[in-house]
């Protein structure tokens, strides 16, 4: 559909943010990125109308990148993710290669930023891994040769939050990868569940 043919509210959905199914009862909100470098106060204020005009208490606010191709997006830390959310969200999606990410960018520690997500009401956790001092997302295998995600401290929240879903992410649509990466999940939960 053309930006012409678009009614207003399609307009506004597309520009402001993606909904993605993360479960049937709990819709996951990707936040706003800014269309150009220092425009953070109009996304910002863009993103408030946003859940002004389609309010609903299913949503859940997800964190994303501090950046992505060259371009700084909104609500990466648990703070901003609160702040952005104005009591108008009060659920929350906490990806943690994300968070990762936002780590590598800022020069931030991974553990201490994930301590901050205890906050706020996580509905929901995203989980694949992240090169080592990566600050883009590719969602590697649990076991990847290269992965960098800080897994004792994932596995140490997944441990204080058993009933909060854990989704997977992986970029293959193969029923092998999901398999393998299922019983990897399994042996790594083990592995951790001491530490």
């Amino acid at each position: 559909m053309s930006a012409s043919r678009r009614s207003p509210q399609q307009a506004s959905l597309q520009s402001s943010t993606r909904l993605i199914t993360a479960t049937a009862s709990t819709p996951a909100l990707r936040r706003p990125t800014t269309t150009g470098r220092g425009e953070r106060q109009g996304a910002e204020e863009e993103f408030s109308v946003f859940l002004d005009r389609h309010a609903d208490p299913r949503l859940a606010l997800e964190n994303l990148p501090a950046v992505y191709a060259g371009y700084p997006l909104l609500g990466d830390t648990a703070g901003e993710l609160a702040a952005l959310a104005a009591k108008k969200i009060a659920r929350f999606c906490l990806d943690f290669p994300h968070l990762a990410c936002t780590a590598n960018y800022r020069g931030l520690a991974f553990a201490e930023e994930l301590e901050r997500f205890e906050s706020l009401d996580v509905a929901l956790h995203h989980l694949s891994n992240v090169r080592r001092g990566s600050i883009t997302d590719e969602h590697l295998e649990l076991d990847h040769p290269d992965g960098g995600l800080d897994l004792a401290a994932v596995f140490a929240r997944l441990r204080r939050h058993p009933a909060v879903p854990t989704t997977l992410e992986y970029k293959q649509d193969s029923p092998e990868v999901y398999t393998r990466q299922v019983q990897v999940f399994a042996r790594l939960r083990k592995d951790h569940a001491g530490a």
